[in-house]
């Protein structure tokens, strides 16, 4: 029998779980990791090939310059005793670098043109005819081709050789042409005399152009093959031109 007033019990109300826990992994330090170190390491192997390389190659080069320079010296050397022998009588070297032809023929002018001392200026022309025929001749002969043949030298090195050569002999040439007009004012007449003394100083400017040049390529051949003997006290090398000037 119901007992009357009494409700039935309800029943308890379940609880919701919590949300799961989800695992989060630590994140390691970028230090510590191991792609960062075989990255470092990929670096470091890269960057010691590439040393290693250039240090074979800088090794290469200077040594390959090193014999390139011995062969011009070699090749200077030969070229440098027939070209000293022949300028020998012709002037002398002026410091640091340059040298003074024929100064002689100049001061041979200057009397001829007040009329005096034609004789003398006659025997400067007749033994400046004769060395510069010479010298020209004897630098003329040299065979520069049979110098550098099979050398393997430096393109530029070769150009300087032949452009001082011809320099040279061309200017020795033209102090051959000077001293024959000197020659001829010297016997002049003194109706004819001015105009040869002012053509042979024409000719005499040109001469001293023309051997500057040859003998400035001459000196740069030997700064390249690094056998320049400086004269003077403390003279320095020359300034390097842009090219050959013959």
């Amino acid at each position: 029998m119901a007992i009357k007033g009494k409700s039935k019990s309800r029943g308890a109300r379940s609880v919701s779980r919590g949300p799961k826990p989800v695992y989060v992994p630590v994140t390691t330090p970028w230090f510590r990791r191991r792609g960062f170190w075989i990255a470092v390491a990929v670096v470091l192997g890269v960057g010691a090939v590439g040393g290693l390389w250039y240090g074979f190659a800088k090794q290469a080069r200077e040594d390959r310059e090193r014999q390139t320079q011995q062969r011009q010296a070699a090749a200077m050397a030969e070229y440098q005793r027939p070209i000293e022998t022949a300028l020998a009588p012709v002037g002398q070297p002026l410091p640091p670098t340059g040298f003074q032809a024929f100064p002689d023929l100049a001061g041979a002018l200057d009397p001829l043109e007040d009329g005096r001392r034609a004789e003398a200026a006659a025997t400067t022309a007749e033994a400046v005819q004769e060395a510069a025929a010479a010298a020209a001749d004897a630098i003329d002969g040299i065979d520069l081709g049979a110098i550098v043949e099979g050398k393997d030298l430096e393109r530029l090195f070769v150009v300087y050789l032949f452009s001082s050569k011809d320099g040279m002999v061309e200017g020795l040439q033209l102090y051959r042409q000077a001293a024959s007009l000197v020659a001829l004012a010297a016997t002049a007449d003194q109706q004819d005399r001015p105009g040869l003394v002012s053509t042979a100083r024409d000719v005499l400017e040109l001469a001293d152009r023309v051997f500057a040049r040859g003998y400035a390529d001459y000196v740069e051949a030997q700064v390249m093959a690094g056998t320049l003997r400086p004269l003077g006290p403390g003279a320095g090398l020359p300034t390097v031109p842009t090219g050959p000037t013959g």
